[in-house]
């Protein structure tokens, strides 16, 4: 089976109806890995979380976060293009948050 995504991660918002669902099951029979975010639906996202570990695939990037990836998205909010980015909590987690 060719896997032309293998590698790769996709952030899928709102995976669990639609095109997204339909996405958050498509990339990663392609080899991707995928995360996904909803708000409300929680248990149609479970359903396609599922279905997604089931083809070997959700999990969190994993246990790999350094300080330096942490210093790095300090440096982002440092930077004077993030200028306008304000009471706003940021996730430095490699995925962890959004997993469930």
């Amino acid at each position: 089976m060719s896997e032309p995504l293998a590698g790769k991660v996709a952030f899928i918002p709102g995976g669990s109806r639609g095109i997204d669902r339909a996405t958050a099951l498509k990339l990663p029979r392609a080899g991707a890995d995928v995360a996904m975010l909803y708000y409300i639906s929680h248990e149609e996202s479970e359903v396609v979380c599922e279905e997604i570990r089931w083809m070997g695939r959700r999990t969190p990037l994993g246990p790999t976060l350094s300080p330096e990836q942490v210093a790095d998205a300090i440096h982002l909010l440092c930077l004077p293009e993030s200028a306008m980015i304000t009471g706003h909590t940021l996730f430095v987690d490699g995925g962890y948050a959004i997993s469930g």
